[in-house]
């Protein structure tokens, strides 16, 4: 899912966010936007144990995604337009949000695959594809093509059944 956030909001967000708790895993910046304090090894802890998983099962990606991905911010429930998400790529932003709660309640593998998925919309933003409606479903396409090519890789049968399972699921929902 990408938003678009104008220079004044990138600007304002970067302020509030310089206050929060934050650590440097792999080159990318960590930000605890939302969350008790005393979680936040713990939630900074399994964002270092997918970059670490993705660079072991995937070497050539994970460079792309310390080249094209400067910041992960942890931050309460994502909801646009009454859909929730657990990730979110803002245009122009350089980075992505990851959902509090799901972080919580999400395995490392899960939260692998949205990392990867999500740096795949920024690369996206970086080739500058234009972020026009049209364009969002063919968007999602390639950043899903790009969670189950690294899942394949994971070499685990019911993990793969279970991702296919959740964005068959997703689909029907529309």
């Amino acid at each position: 899912m990408a938003l678009i956030l104008s220079s004044i909001g990138r600007t304002t967000f970067a302020l509030l966010a310089r206050r929060r708790p934050r650590t440097v895993i792999s080159g990318i910046e960590v930000v605890q936007l939302e969350g008790e304090e005393r979680e936040t090894m713990s939630l900074f802890g399994k964002i270092q144990d997918a970059l670490d998983l993705i660079s072991r099962v995937d070497p050539v990606r994970f460079s792309r995604i310390r080249k094209d991905m400067r910041r992960v911010y942890i931050m309460g429930e994502l909801t646009v337009a009454g859909r929730k998400f657990v990730g979110s790529s803002p245009v122009g932003l350089d980075g992505c949000f990851v959902d509090l709660a799901f972080l919580r309640a999400a395995t490392v593998r899960s939260v692998a695959v949205l990392l990867v998925h999500e740096a795949t919309h920024v690369r996206i933003d970086h080739s500058r594809v234009k972020q026009h409606p049209r364009m969002i479903d063919r968007i999602e396409r390639v950043c899903r093509a790009a969670e189950i090519s690294f899942a394949r890789k994971l070499d685990d049968d019911e993990f793969m059944a279970w991702l296919l399972r959740w964005h068959r699921a997703r689909s029907e929902r529309g």
